[in-house]
């Protein structure tokens, strides 16, 4: 029985903080920062078209309700995408993804302070949503053309 009661509170919290992410989201694109065309069969592919360096990072839908996220810009990173480039995101590599699951993707800038590890803080943070279908059957290119409006 507990352990019932423990998967119902998970699953009423993760709900919650799934609904609160969609809001964000919904809200969030409203400018229409990033369209989807078809790209190769087999890859999701993100493609930078803006004029300055961007970052990405994905991660499982429900795991957002049990993880901090702080997000960052290194130099070195490899998930740093310079101007009018483009990356593959590798499905397999998203945080906690199992397949069917779907996942948010965040993509933002380095900020102009560095900081004592070398890094920037994130800034003009947006996000979308990738849905099951986009990961398990990935054939698409993620255009980035900017970010939410408000920042």
């Amino acid at each position: 029985m507990a352990k019932a009661t423990n998967s119902f509170w998970k699953r009423l919290f993760r709900c919650e903080i799934v609904s609160i992410l969609i809001f964000l989201v919904g809200c969030s694109s409203n400018s229409n920062p990033f369209e989807i065309i078809a790209g190769i069969d087999g890859e999701l592919t993100i493609v930078n078209a803006t004029g300055t360096a961007i970052y990405f990072a994905a991660f499982e839908r429900g795991s957002l309700a049990s993880i901090l996220i702080r997000l960052q810009s290194c130099p070195d990173d490899p998930n740093r995408i310079p101007p009018f480039q483009q990356r593959s995101l590798v499905v397999n590599e998203i945080w906690e993804y199992e397949p069917g699951d779907e996942a948010v993707l965040f993509w933002w800038q380095a900020g102009k302070e560095k900081k004592e590890n070398g890094c920037y803080e994130a800034v003009r943070i947006s996000s979308m949503i990738l849905s099951a279908e986009q990961l398990l059957f990935p054939a698409s290119k993620i255009v980035i053309r900017g970010f939410a409006e408000g920042d």
